[in-house]
């Protein structure tokens, strides 16, 4: 007999509800463990009602999936728990719908590994479907969400923990917003989008993740905004293989890398964040990224408030980068960067470094108290330097040394305990307005 609304157990078991209810009807299930000796699947709309996340718990201990809904339609589900005991594998939601909303509910796996790192999914939504998760634990699980195959949904207030590899991912041109979600003490990374798949990002917490807080590949026209990405063993924000990506305001704190990395032909804009006593880099920047960097603080992070490597081509301008241990910004190898307008103050070497093969542009930049030189140019480097202020810095104001060249105008290099400006072995600058120059032979 069909029916509109069915109330389990009182009216039977879970199975018997999903073939005698219409569609469209409505499904209560009481507190209670619920245990599915074979997976279920729903090919019809419907709403199923639990009585909480943690009271009314379905259960498998096979193989496959829990809960497979196929439909043409929209589907519901509220208030239930859904785990995975046993050594079985398996999704335990697994979502192909017109629209799906799930709300309030804890998907608990039993902590398997799989063969590779989609083999199976706390809740795992494809093909097409529209519609929102939110206020949902996903635990214990090989990645925790996936949302994949051009579906589109929004994720909000989710907690994606312990999972063995990412507790959020978008991948296959996949699209939505993820806001206000934990994911925590993920093996691999806190959220990830792949595979040309556009998410916006906001106010995020992404942290102790084995990789990386939240990383980017290939995703295009993606925003990031205000999220917390803290103490990851990777970077706090890792952007690579082509992704185009702004990053707006995030907070990269105590990461074992850097706060924040765009390698492999990377791009976009970071502007505002928040990098901070990482163990590598405040920002790092390689493999011809071309980011944009605007007004970040890159303080008392162990290398490089900010460095550029390869033949990274960027352009940074009015960051704050004080108190590393290195140098306060670093361009080495082939790079061609522009440096105007930041703040080098307070490093434990010098306030900007040119290295290598590296040229670029240095403009009104702020170069005082580092504990070695304010500006250092090096190997055969080719910088221009225009109004600098390399003040009190513990030895030079400005050095070109080794064969390196540019020009150098209207900059102020007073007060330094060694020298203004000094050239070094083959070192060839154009020095224009009124410097006192001190020759040296550095070897």
């Amino acid at each position: 007999m069909i029916v509109k609304e069915f109330n389990v157990p009182i009216d039977g078991t879970l199975e018997e509800a999903v073939q005698s209810v219409c569609s469209g009807g409505l499904i209560n299930i009481d507190a209670g463990q619920y245990e599915l000796s074979t997976g279920i699947t729903i090919t019809k709309p419907l709403q199923i009602i639990g009585a909480g996340s943690h009271r009314t718990v379905i259960y498998s201990v096979a193989e496959g999936t829990i809960i497979s809904v196929k439909i043409d339609g929209q589907f519901v589900l509220e208030n239930v728990g859904i785990s995975r005991s046993g050594d079985k594998v398996g999704d335990l939601l697994s979502l192909s719908a017109s629209n799906v909303s799930v709300k309030q509910c804890a998907i608990t796996g039993n902590g398997i590994k799989g063969a590779d790192d989609e083999s199976w999914v706390g809740i795992r939504v494809t093909a097409n479907t529209i519609g929102e998760i939110e206020d949902t634990s996903v635990k214990a699980c090989r990645n925790g969400i996936i949302i994949q195959d051009n579906s589109d949904i929004r994720l909000s207030g989710n907690l994606c923990e312990d999972n063995t590899f990412s507790g959020i991912k978008f991948s296959q041109f996949a699209i939505g917003t993820v806001e206000n979600n934990n994911c925590c003490r993920n093996n691999l990374v806190g959220i990830q989008l792949s595979d040309q798949s556009k998410a916006d990002l906001s106010n995020n917490r992404c942290e102790e993740n084995g990789n990386s807080g939240i990383a980017f590949r290939t995703s295009s026209s993606v925003t990031a905004i205000n999220n917390t990405c803290n103490l990851n063993h990777g970077n706090g924000i890792f952007v690579f293989t082509q992704a185009d990506v702004n990053l707006v305001g995030n907070k990269c704190e105590e990461n074992e890398c850097s706060g924040i990395a765009f390698i492999d032909s990377a791009t976009g804009i970071a502007k505002h964040n928040i990098c901070i006593r990482n163990k590598e880099d405040g920002i790092f920047i390689s493999d011809q990224s071309n980011p944009s960097l605007v007004n970040n603080t890159c303080e008392e992070n162990t290398n490089y408030g900010i460095s550029f490597r390869d033949s990274s081509n960027a352009t940074a301008e009015h960051n704050t980068c004080m108190r590393n241990k290195l140098d306060g910004i670093s361009v080495s190898d082939k790079s061609k960067i522009k440096l105007i307008g930041n703040c080098c103050e307070e490093n434990a070497s010098d306030g900007i470094s040119f290295i290598g093969k590296a040229t670029g542009i240095g403009e009104q930049n702020v170069c005082n108290r580092n504990k070695s030189g304010g500006i250092s140019i090096s190997g055969k480097s080719k910088v221009n330097l225009t109004n600098n202020q390399c003040v009190e810095n513990d030895s030079f104001g400005i050095l070109y040394c080794d064969s390196t060249s540019g020009n150098a105008e209207n900059n102020i290099c007073s007060r330094n305990r060694e020298d203004g400006i000094l050239l070094g072995g083959k070192a060839r600058p154009h020095l224009r307005a009124c410097f006192k120059i001190m020759p040296a032979s550095l070897a």
